[in-house]
């Protein structure tokens, strides 16, 4: 059981993950007033519409305790003329502290050439 104030990182990459946080990514989506394109119903939508072989969905979760604290939607996308793409929208980390950002770039960077 984690505590109230312990922070962690998740990184989601199967649909039934996602699906499995919907609620807390809705109730953190309205706390914040985000845009529809940052709600959870829009990025699984627009996963399911465009989910390729050549793609590896990578949500990367920040928790403190049991409340999702803040997600950044990214996609892994391989490309046969390229070493490796990545798909994403960092502009929604600026609500973060700056340890709790720093710390979630450097977990989806990970991802990606680990």
């Amino acid at each position: 059981m984690t505590t109230d104030c312990e922070e962690r990182l998740e990184i989601v990459t199967t649909i039934e993950r996602a699906e499995e946080i919907a609620g807390a990514w809705a109730d953190l989506w309205q706390d914040t007033q985000a845009l529809v394109f940052q709600n959870h119903a829009w990025i699984m939508g627009w996963w399911k519409g465009t989910a390729a072989e050549h793609r590896t969905l990578q949500i990367v979760l920040a928790w403190r305790g049991e409340k999702l604290d803040a997600v950044l939607p990214l996609v892994k996308q391989r490309n046969p003329n390229a070493r490796r793409q990545a798909v994403t929208n960092l502009s929604e980390l600026t609500a973060l502290g700056e340890s709790l950002r720093a710390a979630m770039l450097r977990q989806a960077l990970k991802s990606y050439t680990g």
